[in-house]
């Protein structure tokens, strides 16, 4: 992405655009084979690393302490009250200065995955499918109903952003990872990562990348609960779950005891056992793109 100066001549903007892609267009052209056969390298190492060798993927990096200081070349400015916003404003002049300032260098993983032979996708959710083809991603289909034990991720904690970002709502949440048999039922999608695109396969379907379809808001009704109860109806349920259910009395009782808010919330207290019940929607907050690896 070229960026110019905003308060640049327009003129002066498109030139700077024009002669930056034209000079990387040149570049590519003069070095066509070579930038081919790095960028096939590197997807022939992705595999090896991360899909033969069960290398721990990074998604998420942070500075480390470590810093050089190096000189910046600058001009010495001061401060004044702006009439306009009521605050100090930044006033340059023109005597040169140099300043020193640290520059951190290094970057380490804080967060990785390990990927998964296939990712497995239900059928409904055929348009996200529909994105990766884009990118050249490989995938087939389920013939045949089949039961699997597989891994899955369940959200808590969701927050969707302020604002909209590029048009999409944006969402962080915490996750936990759990086994569980399934049957995949014919016509799923089936994803395996022993393809170039392993990293771009990664970065789209785990939820802890910030590049994830979920993170980018393209799955925000996995979140939306759709079935609520009557109190009056609840009422009944609950002492019926009392009765039949010694242990879940306790653990009710116990929450009363040691929840202040709980205890003088009635709808939360209804919803407890909602939530324990039959009634209630497992697949809230259930991400529907589950893993599989094979064992041997």
């Amino acid at each position: 992405m070229v960026e110019t100066h905003m308060i640049k001549p327009y003129k002066e903007r498109v030139y700077a655009t024009k002669a930056v892609l034209e000079t990387t267009f040149e570049f590519i052209k003069s070095n066509a084979s070579e930038l081919v056969e790095l960028n096939q390298n590197a997807d022939k190492n992705s595999v090896i690393e991360f899909f033969h060798k069960k290398i721990f993927l990074p998604v998420k990096f942070s500075l480390s302490e470590k810093f050089d200081e190096v000189l910046f070349k600058g001009y010495e400015y001061k401060k004044e009250l702006s009439e306009i916003s009521g605050k100090e404003k930044i006033v340059y002049t023109n005597i040169p200065k140099e300043i020193k300032v640290k520059f951190y260098r290094e970057v380490a993983a804080v967060d990785s995955i390990q990927i998964p032979d296939y990712y497995i996708i239900p059928a409904e959710w055929s348009f996200l499918v529909n994105r990766m083809v884009f990118h050249g991603i490989q995938y087939f289909k389920s013939d045949y109903d089949t039961a699997l034990i597989v891994e899955r991720y369940r959200f808590s904690n969701v927050k969707y952003a302020e604002n909209s970002y590029e048009g999409r709502q944006r969402v962080s949440f915490d996750l936990e990872k759990f086994e569980e048999e399934v049957i995949i039922p014919a016509g799923s999608f089936i994803v395996p990562t022993n393809q170039r695109t392993i990293r771009i396969i990664t970065h789209l379907l785990e939820p802890k990348c910030e590049d994830s379809f979920v993170q980018w808001g393209f799955m925000n009704q996995i979140f939306e609960q759709k079935e609520y109860f009557e109190e009056y109806v609840m009422e009944k349920i609950a002492e019926e779950m009392m009765n039949e259910n010694p242990e879940l009395k306790k653990e009710f009782q116990k929450k009363l005891a040691e929840d202040e808010s709980f205890k003088n919330n009635p709808y939360e207290r209804l919803n407890f056992f909602y939530k324990k019940s039959p009634y209630w929607d497992n697949n809230l907050n259930l991400y529907p793109v589950m893993r599989y690896t094979l064992k041997f």
